[in-house]
């Protein structure tokens, strides 16, 4: 039975089982869409610090009676990685000043009664699509500066 990459989920051929691999791949596509800088440094400081437990693994031992070389290199990675990302979870994205604003002086003229909620919805759907507007041109100025500096190479 073959198997295709775009299939969404991968089932243990022998028992009809989820592959135990499967939701730990979807966490790290996840992570690497949302915070893909966060999670190379976690990864670059996990493996440093495997490579230092190595080094003083011997001193802890004989010190402590803990076995600090018992734990791999991908508990290392994982734990550097937890420690760049944690924070980032329960952090609330902000809107800009000016977006807030806006949001307020609407919200302020619903509560006055001088608009309807039915307009409230029409202009907050027009500042979502103006928003969105800005942001796809902004990326689309980066996408071409990106472009037009690797031309330059």
């Amino acid at each position: 039975m073959s198997r295709t990459a775009g299939e969404f989920r991968k089932f243990n051929e022998n028992c009809g089982m989820v592959d135990p691999t499967y939701f730990g791949r979807v966490i790290f596509r996840v992570l690497l869409c949302r915070y893909p800088h966060r999670l190379s440094v976690g990864a670059l400081t996990g493996s440093v610090l495997y490579v230092i437990s190595g080094v003083i693994a011997p001193y802890v031992r004989a010190n402590t009676g803990f076995e600090i070389g018992d734990l791999g290199g991908a508990s290392w990675i994982l734990v550097g990685i937890f420690i760049f990302v944690f924070p980032t979870i329960f952090t609330r994205y902000r809107l800009s000043d000016d977006l807030e604003t806006k949001l307020a002086a609407i919200t302020r003229i619903v509560e006055q009664g001088r608009l309807s909620q039915a307009q409230a919805r029409i202009l907050y759907l027009e500042l979502a699509r103006q928003t969105l507007h800005e942001q796809h041109v902004s990326s689309e100025s980066v996408n071409q500066s990106v472009i037009s500096s690797e031309s330059e190479l």
